[in-house]
This record gives structure tokens, sequence and C-alpha cells, in this order.
């Protein structure tokens, strides 16, 4: 059995009460390969790189951000945000993502280039089975907006388990349904996130369903992780000459930030 994290915002503060580093304050894992190939390409920037392991420590880390010196950004994914405003105030040195986390932005900025990975077939099954992730989250969603955020799955569930959708299949299995008490969602809400789900579907599920359709091409065709397409397009982003990508965005905020 594996020993309980017990990292905490009161840890994290004391940690930073000793540091004379200014610092970016991150979610967790899935940040940290994106943050840290930035913090690698701000040469002419010092600073230091502390995953919060989660939005709950690094919020409370950020409301006692005055206990401690130096300069220190934080930077969270929106989340639930993008469909009930947050009741903390986005400032100068809190930063939220423009869509519901990094995954969504690093979509965004990367679409056309992914989807030219996948063949014709292979983009009319990743759409199919967007579609029906879209069914079922707007369900999920529709639970934390009516304040039933208990009963809300979607945090520990992966499209890339065979007990959600099954292998070569694109439909979310009826039995996962039937064990959530699943429930048409309300039409207008499915449809928001449904036509704009590249924003307001949790990016870690158009990622999975990206590495779905790679794991299941047919004679050993070539598979990409999640990794190792964060990679990619980290690359692709950065070398392009145009100015319009998010991520672009935000490495001009961070440069500016600790540059003063």
């Amino acid at each position: 059995m594996s020993r309980e994290n017990k990292l905490t915002a009161e840890i994290i503060i004391e940690t930073m009460k000793r540091s004379s580093l200014n610092t970016l304050f991150i979610e967790g894992k899935d940040d940290l390969f994106i943050y840290r190939k930035i913090q690698d390409d701000i040469e002419d920037l010092i600073f230091d790189l502390f995953p919060c392991q989660g939005k709950i420590n690094l919020l409370g880390v950020y409301q006692k951000k005055d206990s401690f010196g130096n300069k220190n950004l934080f930077i969270c994914d929106k989340d639930m945000w993008v469909f009930k405003p947050s009741e903390i105030e986005q400032n100068e040195d809190l930063i939220t993502t423009s869509g519901y986390s990094i995954e969504n932005e690093l979509f965004q900025d990367s679409e056309n280039f992914i989807l030219k990975l996948f063949t014709n077939d292979e983009i009319e099954k990743f759409n199919k089975i967007i579609k029906s992730i879209c069914r079922w989250f707007a369900f999920e969603v529709e639970l934390y907006l009516n304040n039933q955020g208990e009963k809300c799955c979607y945090s520990n569930v992966t499209i890339l388990s065979t007990s959600i959708i099954n292998k070569h299949e694109i439909e979310i299995k009826q039995e996962f349904l039937d064990s959530i008490n699943y429930t048409e969602p309300n039409s207008e809400l499915h449809d928001d996130i449904s036509n704009d789900y590249k924003v307001k579907l949790r990016g870690k599920f158009i990622f999975q369903a990206i590495e779905k359709v790679f794991q299941e091409r047919a004679n050993n065709g070539i598979s990409y992780t999640k990794k190792q397409l964060f990679d990619l397009i980290y690359n692709f982003v950065t070398k392009d000459d145009s100015t319009q990508y998010i991520l672009k965005n935000r490495i001009e905020e961070i440069k500016n930030y600790f540059k003063d």
C-alpha cells in the first residue's frame, strides 16, 4: 500500500518562509511537464517551480502569500469555474487557464496539428468518442451546478479504462452510467459543452480520447502517449512564427511577471 501524501498548504508556506527564490506555483504533475519546459526556455530569468499537488493546496498558499517574501506567481486550472465563476478574484499574481485546464489550452493551440496525425476514419472515431464523453460529462456538471458535487465521479474516471469504454468502441458503457444513476442532462448545458468542448470539456478526457485512438490503431501503427503529445505540441507552438497561441501568451505572462 502506498504511503498517503502529507503535503499541505501549511507545509508549503513554512517551506517558502525559508526560500530566497522567486517562485512559480502550479497545481501538480500534469502541469509540471509543460512549465518545466517553459522554465528551461526562459534562460534569462531565475525562478523556482513548485507543484502544490492540487488546487486546494495552491489556493491555500495563495491566501497566505503575504506571510512569506519574494516574488511569487500562481497558476491554476479553471476546472468547474468554467461553469460557475470563482469567488477568488483573478489577480496579477494569480492566473487561471482560459478554459477548463492546461490540456484544453494545448489542444486549442494544436488541434489542426494533432488531427493531421489521424486518418479520416480516426478523426471520425475521435469525434464520436468526444460526443459520448460530453453527454456523460454534462450530467456531472449538472450535479455540480445543483450543489451535488459530492455525487460527481468525473475526477476518478479515465476514458482509457475498459470499465468506461470498451476497447475499439466509442460509447461510454451503459453499466458505468447505471452505476452512477445517470440521467439525461439539461439539453442546453449538453449542447453548450458539446459545441465548445475544446474549452469546457475536461481536458484530460480530450487527450485520453486521442490516446485511445492511437492505442487502437491496426497493424501496430504509431501510438503517442500524452507526454509525447505534450512534447510535440510544445515544440510545434514555440517554433511556429504565429503569436496567436495561448501557450506563447502564457510564456510572455510569466516572463513579464518575473522580469521586473
